[in-house]
């Protein structure tokens, strides 16, 4: 995989959660995935696509931070 492949997933990342699209999260995470948020809870794949389906996330802005 090529830099400019990386990069591409990545905004395709980005743009999926900025238009809190289900299906291309759904493609581009991977099922075991785990996230730490704020509040120090852990939550899982699954737990973090219903909080998008639910309406209970909405990025507004993404500004990835990348050193290259």
């Amino acid at each position: 995989m090529t830099k400019a492949d990386i990069l591409s997933q990545e905004n395709k990342l980005y743009g999926a959660i900025k238009d809190r699209d289900i299906n291309v999260l759904e493609e581009l995470l991977h099922d075991d995935l785990l996230f730490v948020i704020p509040s120090g809870a852990v939550i899982t794949k699954e737990m973090d696509l219903q909080s998008y389906r639910d309406g209970n996330l909405m990025i507004r802005n993404l500004i990835p931070m990348l050193n290259i």
